[in-house]
């Protein structure tokens, strides 16, 4: 990135830019420091090697995945979870290379959000999150598990590769977990957690199938919402 940003006092604190009301912000916290409207989609200029899109954002949060309903089918090719795809009001998926290229240059914290069939809400916090880029199948890195009452069920799935239907890039010595479990994730052999997954009724539906976070709710049952938001360490 080319712009000049202003100098932070605090070791590892994000820095934004000064910029003018012409330039795109390239998050949704710089958003919110220009005093634009953070309860909605914004567009962004994440990066200079990268066109501008647009995203949603939740305050100072950039929304890289949300879950709540079946309207947009998760179990997609490797293409599609490249470039995203789905609906910036609803359910959708950012794209793994804008948040490789959102995540490579500033240190981000993620924060996922889930809530069960009886409106139960849960978070789990983690720091030092970003993707690798694209000639290494945009691995996964979580540097700790910061805390929430859904529990970790990210940290396993550090270090490993996306996978697809199409693309298998897990750890799984003869299956291919993207199609066992009906989804796309940085699958080890197979999951702990797996919020790209098919949306599914509240029934149980078959172990490690559906949206799941297994420290929460366990391998049988997939949850009714899911969202996972990026923001520069504050």
């Amino acid at each position: 990135m080319t712009s000049q940003q202003s100098q932070s006092p605090v070791p590892g604190a994000a820095s934004y830019i000064q910029r003018k009301p012409d330039v795109l912000p390239r998050t949704c916290a710089e958003a919110k420091q220009m005093g634009q409207d953070c309860s909605a989609v914004q567009k962004l200029n994440i990066s200079s090697q990268f066109s501008a899109l647009e995203a949603a954002c939740d305050e100072d949060w950039t929304v890289i995945l949300r879950r709540h309903n079946s309207t947009v089918d998760f179990f997609r090719g490797w293409t599609d979870y490249v470039n995203g795809f789905g609906d910036l009001d609803g359910a959708y998926w950012l794209g793994l290379e804008a948040i490789y290229q959102l995540t490579s240059n500033t240190r981000h914290d993620l924060r996922v959000e889930l809530e069960d069939w009886d409106d139960v809400r849960a978070t789990a916090e983690y720091s030092g999150f970003s993707l690798s880029s694209a000639s290494d199948n945009y691995t996964l890195f979580v540097q700790s598990f910061v805390g929430g009452d859904a529990g970790d069920s990210l940290t396993a799935h550090t270090g490993t590769q996306f996978s697809t239907k199409d693309r298998d890039n897990d750890r799984h010595s003869s299956g291919k977990c993207a199609h066992t479990h009906e989804g796309a994730w940085w699958y080890t052999a197979c999951h702990s957690s797996n919020l790209c997954g098919e949306f599914k009724s509240h029934n149980p539906p078959a172990h490690g199938k559906g949206i799941q976070w297994s420290s929460w709710k366990g391998y049988h049952y997939s949850l009714k919402f899911a969202q996972m938001m990026v923001r520069p360490t504050q």
